[in-house]
């Protein structure tokens, strides 16, 4: 050992989860609600077809 005091698991826990905070890729944004959107975008868009005139519409899921 290094010469440290072992911890206790409670304490361990604590530290753990101090450093796993450090890493959380989260952002909090104050707002108020339907004050903003935000739109993530997921590759190509999908494609509608109407029965029946066969056009064919770009759609997006989100």
């Amino acid at each position: 050992m290094n010469g440290d005091n072992p911890l206790m698991y409670s304490q361990f826990c604590y530290y753990i989860q101090k450093d796993e905070e450090k890493r959380r890729a989260t952002m909090y944004i104050p707002r108020k609600s339907g004050e903003q959107i935000e739109v993530d975008w997921s590759g190509d868009s999908a494609h509608l077809i109407d029965p029946d005139t066969g056009e064919s519409t770009d759609v997006w899921f989100l």
